[in-house]
């Protein structure tokens, strides 16, 4: 079963969020952020390399079942 990494999800709304960080605004968009950060993203999560893309919804999918517990 493919784990769908809601982490993005969280960061994102922040991240775009004008005046954010000394009232910089953030320039890039849903998927600039995920094409350089999703495989980092599953690595964290014990979630194996980044899969698939949902552009809709600004959410990923990684290839692996996250961590196990033991």
């Amino acid at each position: 079963m493919q784990l769908v990494v809601f982490s993005m999800v969280l960061i994102l709304p922040a991240l775009l969020k004008e005046g954010l960080l000394s009232g910089i605004e953030f320039q890039g968009n849903c998927m600039d952020i995920i094409e350089e950060y999703g495989n980092l993203s599953c690595r964290l999560q014990g979630s194996g390399d980044l899969e698939n893309v949902d552009p809709h919804s600004c959410t990923l999918e990684c290839s692996g079942n996250g961590r196990t517990e033991g």
